[in-house]
């Protein structure tokens, strides 16, 4: 039985100028099996969000919304939704 390698969530960390840890969903997405179809993904997000409020956390200190504009056309700009999540605390079960 082979054993499956954890993904690299080091690799496409960042971090904002406070300091804080950040991931990107874009670049979330292909490290945790859903391709590179947002709309793949965005059903997920929708319930981490859930999660987060069901655990008596506030969404916005851990998820934020953000655009990214990209040339179309060459003459208007595109802009496509991502969002990026901040690490919350390791949580045990009781």
């Amino acid at each position: 039985m082979s054993e499956s390698k954890s993904p690299d969530f080091d690799s496409i960390k960042q971090i904002n100028p406070y300091g804080e840890e950040y991931w990107s969903a874009r670049a979330l997405m292909p490290k945790l099996g859903y391709g590179k179809k947002w709309q793949n993904f965005e059903g997920v997000i929708k319930k981490a969000m859930a999660a987060c409020t069901e655990t008596g956390n506030i969404i916005e200190l851990h998820f934020t919304d953000a655009s990214k504009s990209s040339p179309c056309l060459m003459v208007a700009y595109a802009k496509s939704k991502t969002t990026t999540f901040r690490a919350l605390p390791a949580i045990s079960s009781p």
